[in-house]
């Protein structure tokens, strides 16, 4: 009977795998996130300095936000999250090169480790031979190996025990692998159990060192009692936590809970104004935790409009708080606007892209007639509201000296830069064609999955002309079919290039503009399907001078020389309906707003029909129909069995047709034998003619 015993893993052969398996289940996925964070950052400020370069030039003219000074010690006190060389970062590249180490030390140790000593026996590495040597080149190895390890050939003055030790146990090895190669025993227990002796003993090893369990075995026990007991626990459930307390779009999940409440207790009568919004916005949670319960709603809100009012404070800690608590209010905005899709509200939907308007560009809620002008770099605020001005169209057209005094710009210099401003960075969405689709059919049909396709044509406020869209290429305003439009019906849509960043001088950082179209009925304004959020469309179009856009728009219109002439690019968006097309067919009536996120008078709002009708039908014949067996092969006796069609041979036809002519003739003649028959009546006999007398 086998014995069995407890070995230690003295030549470190399995614990430097554990402790790697440790290192790496900790370090591997956090290294990964935080490169790939790095990276993306980096790709994302390169983007951003390459679409930015341009406007260097631009707006190298324009006043500086009144908020300067606190705008840059708030991104040099709380964006050092976003350095390459943070805390984090350090942390998981010491990680990487710890695995990297741990990774070279055990190859190291593998390399350094004797054969036998690793529990591996193999005799032609002991010797020193290929497994394909012969055996007068294993007696020669042997023999060789003998001399230079033999006990009594090697000088042991100058050893110690411990190399003594090993040179005998070496040539004890060198025997046995001889042995093994050469006496068919020892090589039969070899070739069975892996080793010369036959069968051993049954070990048990603990995959770490002695010292390590003898000596400290009450310290490792408590490490991993606290370890499995209480560490790990409760890392994961503060993961599960963190996971569960935010909702998809980023908001606090007691957050959304305020807010669904807010909604449930609303007055129909009320109006659901940015008023509204911004009072239940300064009771979010995310507020609460940031300041610590310190700072009342109200003061919040107080904080919010000295904001949008560009009203500064002497006190520092306020500027400060502003700051932070206008970076956080997008994300509650985009969790509003999440919850207001949900409930079908669309005043909620609309006041919420209202003040993230606000938020973005620091105007007032309140003064909606002027939003468009306050946007604008360089403007004076007082200056705005007392002129009777409202769109950027409407400045456009007003002689140099009138702008000057609409927007309180006395400088040339400042007032050339902010017009030039306008014709390159508000892109104005003009409505080409909008249509209902469903892939692979050619209309509508009813229950079906639909989207809805617009074109649109971007153009600068300084642009002036629109294209004819009747006499507009359908190769432009029509989506072609293809396999892979099939697949993805919003390939198109995604393949435009990615908005730039907003111009947001007073934002606590950037803004990443897009568009959000809402889907109206028409009867009632309730949203029929949650908002779409688009971060793709093409505005090339505002690089073009006004004479390259006149001369687009005529050979637009004259449909001459398209590929040569026009330069216009045109857009598109895709609606997706989640709920099916009606059941019945008829005409549907449906209202659409497109809002830009960041910019006022870049909307877009327009009816559309949705026609529903149920698809024609053709019949189609089939080439490859077979025909009906004769009556006379086995195929058409088989089908006679089963009561089904044959088709008559020619004999029989032929027979059927005299049969028919004859029948036909024999008929004639029956009638000409009664057709000597009187059959009249008296009363319907002819009375005889007399012949009249002459007088």
């Amino acid at each position: 009977m086998s014995s069995s015993q407890y070995t230690y893993d003295e030549n470190s052969e399995t614990w430097p795998y554990f402790a790697l398996s440790l290192a790496a289940l900790v370090v591997i996925p956090t290294t990964i996130s935080s490169i790939r964070s790095i990276v993306k950052h980096n790709q994302s400020s390169k983007r951003e300095l390459q679409k930015n370069a341009k406007k260097l030039d631009q707006i190298k003219n324009f006043s500086k936000p009144y908020n300067y000074d606190h705008l840059q010690s708030f991104n040099s006190k709380f964006n050092s999250k976003n350095l390459y060389f943070n805390l984090k970062n350090l942390f998981n590249l010491f990680g990487i090169f710890l695995i990297f180490f741990l990774i070279r030390y055990i190859n190291f140790k593998l390399a350094n480790t004797d054969s036998t000593t690793s529990g591996i026996f193999d005799p032609f590495e002991i010797l020193g031979i290929d497994s394909k040597s012969t055996e007068k080149q294993i007696k020669s190895h042997y023999r060789k190996l003998s001399l230079k390890f033999h006990p009594d050939k090697v000088d042991k003055s100058n050893l110690s025990q411990d190399e003594i030790n090993k040179i005998e146990q070496t040539f004890i090895n060198i025997n046995n692998a001889y042995k093994a190669l050469t006496d068919d025993v020892i090589k039969e227990n070899l070739e069975k159990y892996g080793n010369p002796d036959g069968i051993i003993s049954v070990s048990r090893g603990i995959a770490l060192p002695k010292f390590l369990i003898e000596s400290q075995g009450f310290l490792l026990l408590i490490f991993y009692f606290l370890l499995i007991g209480f560490i790990i626990p409760f890392l994961v459930t503060k993961w599960w936590s963190n996971v569960k307390s935010y909702t998809k779009k980023g908001i606090h999940s007691k957050t959304a809970e305020l807010f669904v409440k807010k909604i449930l207790n609303y007055e129909p009568l009320t109006l659901m104004s940015p008023k509204l919004l911004i009072s239940w916005l300064s009771n979010a949670e995310e507020f609460k935790i940031m300041f610590n319960n310190r700072l009342a709603p109200s003061k919040i809100q107080s904080l919010i409009y000295s904001y949008l009012d560009r009203s500064i404070s002497t006190d520092k800690t306020d500027e400060l708080n502003k700051l932070k608590i206008v970076s956080k209010l997008p994300t509650l905005l985009n969790g509003l606007i999440d919850i207001g899709s949900i409930v079908r509200s669309t005043d909620m939907v609309v006041s919420s892209i209202t003040i993230l308007k606000s938020i973005s560009q620091a105007v007032p809620i309140l003064n909606t007639q002027k939003q468009q002008l306050l946007q604008l770099p360089n403007v004076n605020f007082e200056s705005v509201k007392l002129s009777n001005v409202h769109t950027l169209g409407k400045l456009l057209s007003l002689p140099k000296d009138q702008q000057k005094i609409t927007l309180g710009i006395s400088d040339d210099a400042k007032l050339d830069s902010t017009i030039e401003f306008i014709s390159k960075e508000y892109p104005i969405l003009k409505l080409l064609k909008a249509y209902f689709a469903v892939p692979g059919e050619s209309v509508v049909p009813p229950n079906a999955s639909s989207h809805l396709i617009i074109k649109v044509l971007v153009k600068s406020p300084a642009h002036h002309g629109n294209p004819n869209t009747q006499n507009f290429p359908s190769s432009l305003l029509h989506e072609v079919e293809t396999m892979d439009s099939l697949r993805d019906p919003y390939k198109s849509t995604k393949s435009q290039p990615e908005l730039p960043t907003a111009h947001s001088p007073f934002f606590p950082g950037t803004r990443k503009s897009n568009y959000i179209a809402l889907l109206l009925l028409q009867k009632d304004g309730k949203l029929a399907d949650p908002a779409s959020t688009y971060e793709n469309l093409s505005l090339q179009n505002l690089e073009l001078s006004l004479d390259e856009y006149k001369s687009s728009i005529n050979a637009l219109n004259d449909n001459n020389d398209l590929d040569k002439n026009n330069k216009l690019i045109v857009g598109t968006f895709k609606i997706p309906l989640t709920q099916p097309t009606p059941p019945k067919p008829g005409n549907y009536q449906f209202r659409i707003r497109i809002f830009h996120s960041d910019y006022f008078g870049c909307d877009l709002d327009f009816p559309v029909i949705m026609t529903v009708e149920e698809p024609k039908i053709e019949e189609q014949t089939d080439q490859y129909e077979i025909e009906d067996p004769d009556e006379d092969s086995l195929a058409g006796v088989m089908a006679q069995l089963r009561g089904e069609k044959v088709k008559k041979s020619a004999n029989d036809s032929d027979s059927d047709s005299d049969s028919d002519s004859d029948l036909d003739s024999s008929l004639e003649e029956e009638e000409e034998d009664w057709s000597d028959i009187n059959t009249d009546t008296e009363d319907e006999a002819e009375p005889e003619t007399k012949p009249v007398s002459k007088k």
